[in-house]
């Protein structure tokens, strides 16, 4: 009777383990939104993204993350200024906090502020 109880808990708690493993492996969207400010994390405004997300966002950049203009040449965090339409990728987690932080796989800037 043990043995059958120990079976059962070790099934339940694999089941649950798998229940929380988040989705495909390697899967990107990718959010469209416009800069609100600079530093060590981007504050933007949503314009479109997936699964009906909008308003303020704070974008998480790290050293390793790709960051190209609109001809897909290589910048660096200080060129990206306020008023800048960009696209990030980034693996669908969204931290619960406010506004919500994304940590971005790729930033393109798609348009320059005027």
């Amino acid at each position: 009777m043990k043995s059958i109880l120990k079976y059962i808990l070790l099934s339940l708690s694999l089941a649950s383990l798998a229940a929380c493993s988040g989705g495909n492996v390697g899967e990107s969207f990718t959010m469209r939104a416009q800069i609100v400010s600079t530093g060590e994390q981007l504050e933007v405004n949503v314009i479109e993204a997936p699964h009906g997300n909008s308003g303020p966002f704070f974008v998480i950049v790290s050293d390793e993350t790709p960051l190209t203009d609109e001809s897909g040449e290589a910048i660096s965090m200080a060129e990206l200024s306020v008023g800048d339409i960009i696209d990030v990728d980034y693996g669908g987690q969204v931290m619960m906090s406010y506004p919500p932080k994304i940590s971005a796989q790729r930033v393109r800037i798609i348009s320059r502020a005027k």
